[in-house]
């Protein structure tokens, strides 16, 4: 293994950027949440929501925020790495917010998922996604705020 993938912290935040925990290596998270090396690299790099519902960083969000737990043999580090895994069936999750007043609508897994209930075509919604443009009174987001 090299050095590269070994060293490095990777701060684990919720999607609404809440610093959850911190994990000692790229590589341990991913053995933990049963990933890959390179789809928790691109996680970092792209600054995406990882199965809809954390952000992976090597650099805080704030020097100022605390994580809500540290201890890898606590409950809620466990149960965290635990809802990662349950949540491998989530490419990329939509934030469907209100056109009127900006204000979070719903979450869904996916873009079918969200097109089958709103009874929007999927690639309308691919299309405005992460725009901030307004379609059919919506405002769809793949992070849980608006741009």
């Amino acid at each position: 293994m090299s050095i590269n993938k070994s060293l490095g912290k990777v701060f684990i935040y919720n999607d609404v950027k809440i610093l959850l925990t911190i994990v000692y290596s790229a590589t341990l998270l991913a053995r933990s949440i049963k990933s890959s090396y390179p789809t928790v690299l691109n996680a970092i790099k792209t600054g995406s929501l990882f199965r809809g519902g954390w952000y992976f960083t090597k650099i805080p969000f704030s020097n100022l925020n605390m994580p809500k737990f540290s201890d890898p043999d606590s409950k809620e580090y466990l149960q965290l790495m635990e809802n990662i895994i349950k949540n491998k069936h989530i490419l990329k999750a939509v934030f469907v917010f209100k056109a009127e007043n900006r204000h979070l609508f719903k979450r869904y897994d996916g873009i079918l998922e969200c097109a089958k209930d709103l009874k929007i075509s999927h690639s309308n919604i691919s299309k405005y996604l992460d725009t901030g443009k307004e379609f059919k009174g919506y405002v769809f987001s793949s992070h849980n705020h608006l741009i």
